[in-house]
């Protein structure tokens, strides 16, 4: 199995675990620092918002932040945005820009929406968005989802969540399979 991609299952079940613990209603910050623990109960090494340069050609013209960022082995690095509002095109191009200051050997990223009380559609349950960013042999990230047990491209045309009730999401993850040219 793919490192990157063992890393990336292990981190969707923690995310859930954290929602599931905590529930909606709190800020950002709360998620992200819960995520944290997990991570280090869990043993996988991580940097805490660390700086990413903006690069235009060989130069840095600024910087962003990554809110965490998980080292799977030494020279790979995992960004991880997390959200308490819909994911939007906007999120998806920040990680993008994070996943390309960080480098060549920064393939894959993670996009986490926590949802939040009044932030709903009724037709569809309350719960974690969890978005896996991979590069294509032509650079360009394309972000997946879990869905019945494998990866799937997430088309980002889905209607953003605005209500409904809290569940638990399956927590399984074997025989999950990423898109041809992407494994």
């Amino acid at each position: 199995m793919d490192e990157v991609r063992e890393y990336v299952e292990r981190i969707e079940c923690i995310t859930h675990t954290v929602y599931d613990t905590l529930q909606s209603g709190y800020e950002e910050l709360i998620y992200k620092e819960a995520l944290m623990v997990e991570l280090r109960e869990a043993s996988i090494s991580f940097e805490r918002e660390r700086i990413v340069p903006i690069l235009y050609g060989s130069f840095v013209i600024g910087t962003g932040k990554a809110d965490i960022v998980v080292i799977p082995a030494v020279g790979l690095s995992i960004p991880i945005e997390c959200k308490k509002t819909g994911l939007k095109e906007d999120d998806r191009q920040q990680l993008r820009t994070y996943m390309k200051g960080m480098g060549d050997r920064c393939t894959d990223g993670i996009l986490i929406r926590f949802p939040q009380p009044g932030n709903y559609e009724p037709d569809q349950p309350d719960r974690v968005e969890f978005l896996w960013a991979r590069q294509d042999e032509a650079g360009n990230a394309k972000f997946f989802r879990h869905e019945s047990g494998a990866w799937v491209l997430d088309d980002n045309k889905r209607k953003e969540p605005k209500s409904g009730k809290s569940g638990t999401r399956a927590r399984t993850r074997a025989g999950a399979a990423l898109p041809a040219g992407l494994d």
